[in-house]
Parts: structure tokens; C-alpha cells; sequence
């Protein structure tokens, strides 16, 4: 049986490309391989959920205050220039 280098999942077809847990490419040598045991963990069960995000330890971004300040003066521009548009319909 053959096992995807990555995951260690077992793979259906021999000559697979790419494997059908983690959705890597697998090379001729490496589709051949054995999995890494020091790779997976005692508790992976192939299921994504098992996995710690790469971005987990990530600090995340506050709201841009200055960009929300433009997308609100743009919107009251264009709110501005309809009710102009309307108004230049009935006194005209």
C-alpha cells in the first residue's frame, strides 16, 4: 500500500497525483514512500480539524479608522449628487 508522504493517508490509486486528505502533490519517489511517523501526530485521524492553523499565533489587525472615514465621505458624495440629479429634474 502506498501513503502520502504529507499526511500519511493511504493512497487509493497507485499512480495518484495528488493526494485525497491534504490535496498535495505527490512525486513519483515520494507517492512510494512510507510516511513520516515524527511528521504526523499520535492523535491526527486525517481530518483537518486535528491541525493548528499557521496563522494561529498571529496578531490580528484592528479596523482602519481613516479608511472607513473615506468610504463614508464618498458614500455622502454620491448620496449628495443623486439628490442634486433630482432635484435639477423637477426645477428644470
Amino acid at each position: 500500500m502506498k501513503y502520502c508522504p504529507y499526511c500519511g493517508a493511504e493512497l487509493i490509486k497507485k499512480d495518484a497525483v495528488f493526494c485525497t486528505e491534504c490535496g498535495r502533490h505527490l512525486s513519483e519517489a515520494a507517492a512510494n514512500s512510507e510516511p513520516e511517523t515524527e511528521d504526523i501526530p499520535d492523535n491526527y485521524d486525517g481530518y483537518y480539524d486535528d491541525i493548528v492553523p499557521a496563522d494561529s499565533g498571529s496578531v490580528k489587525q484592528g479596523v482602519d479608522t481613516g479608511m472607513i472615514k473615506k468610504i463614508a465621505l464618498l458614500m455622502a458624495a454620491v448620496l449628495f449628487a443623486i439628490i442634486a440629479c433630482v432635484a435639477a429634474l423637477y426645477f428644470v
